[in-house]
């Protein structure tokens, strides 16, 4: 038999959204805000728990924010996904890694979404439009030995997507 340990999180998450039209013009913005304020692991019985959020794949925060517009079947839809900071733990690393960080990360996408006749809707997108690669290291440097740089968001870069449903 063995302790799993166990796992403590607090968390609060928001979310705001407005819709409205002017005539057969409607339009939309909407806004989702989580914000992680505490994130504690305990490995064993015999082990403290210990804090780990800001470390990697815990952020801070994440913040999602979307601005549509269209007529009738057709609308068009912008947002932009943040995440926060994030850094080594510096009990799971080593000295040369230990300070490796990541900076803010912004993603922007687009997606077209419109209804087709014969009970047929389409969407067409593009995820990532500024074709960045997200969680590039800001600094991972010990004197003169520096690490290479990876990601861990965004591996693909720009990529496009197209949905066709038809409706019996």
């Amino acid at each position: 038999y063995r302790n799993l340990g166990s796992l403590q999180v607090q968390a609060v998450s928001t979310k705001a959204t407005y819709k409205g039209n002017v005539s057969t013009f409607i339009y939309g913005l909407e806004s989702d805000h989580f914000r992680m304020l505490s994130y504690k692991t305990k490995e064993s019985q015999s082990t403290p728990k210990r804090q780990q959020v800001r470390y990697f794949g815990i952020p801070a925060w994440r913040w999602n924010n979307s601005v549509s517009a269209g007529i009738k079947d057709h609308t068009g839809t912008l947002t932009a996904r943040t995440i926060g900071k994030q850094g080594q733990d510096p009990e799971d690393t080593s000295e040369v890694e230990r300070n490796t960080r990541l900076g803010e990360y912004t993603e922007y996408d687009f997606v077209y979404s419109g209804e087709l006749p014969t009970d047929t809707s389409l969407e067409l997108g593009v995820s990532n439009i500024m074709d960045t690669l997200g969680g590039l290291t800001v600094s991972s440097e010990i004197g003169t030995e520096t690490n290479v740089d990876n990601s861990l968001y965004q591996y693909t870069g720009r990529s496009y997507f197209a949905k066709l449903t038809q409706r019996f």
